[in-house]
């Protein structure tokens, strides 16, 4: 039986929401868990989902409805934006989406609702969007469709 790389760290979010180290060191998943138990609002991450990027606002989320037992179907609706608008600034289509309920968020993951693309989208976005059944919306109408 080969043992569990120690490659996973525990992370709290800072002040923006980017993760930072709750303490120093790499453990094996298990060890990490045990350890983020202990220490709030804290969370466990691969090294390598951490060079990555992963969404912290989605990571948080999924750690708080695990321990409250809330339904995946319960969650808040994550809209993605990706690409460039002429017609509007990306602060304009954010809060557009957040006036139709939806959290923006940076990163693509099971948990996003909806993917706004603009002219020139990023293509592991829209790959990742369309591997997981996500839809892809171009215009305002779509984004407030639906409230």
């Amino acid at each position: 039986m080969t043992k569990e790389p120690a490659n996973f760290c525990v992370f709290r979010a800072d002040e923006y929401g980017f993760p930072k180290f709750a303490d120093g060191g790499f453990y094996t998943r298990p060890e990490a868990r045990r350890i983020s138990a202990t220490l709030p609002d804290t969370f466990v991450l691969s090294y390598g989902e951490y060079v990555q990027g992963a969404d912290i606002d989605d990571l948080s989320e999924r750690k708080g409805r695990a321990r409250e037992g809330i339904a995946p179907a319960a969650r808040q609706r994550v809209a993605v934006i990706t690409g460039i608008f002429p017609n509007n600034t990306r602060a304009e289509l954010k809060r557009i989406a957040e006036q139709a309920g939806y959290a923006v968020r940076k990163v693509v993951t099971s948990f996003t609702s909806i993917l706004i693309a603009g002219d020139k989208p990023g293509p592991a976005k829209i790959k990742t969007a369309t591997a997981l059944g996500i839809p892809v919306v171009t215009t305002i109408a779509e984004i407030t469709q639906g409230t």
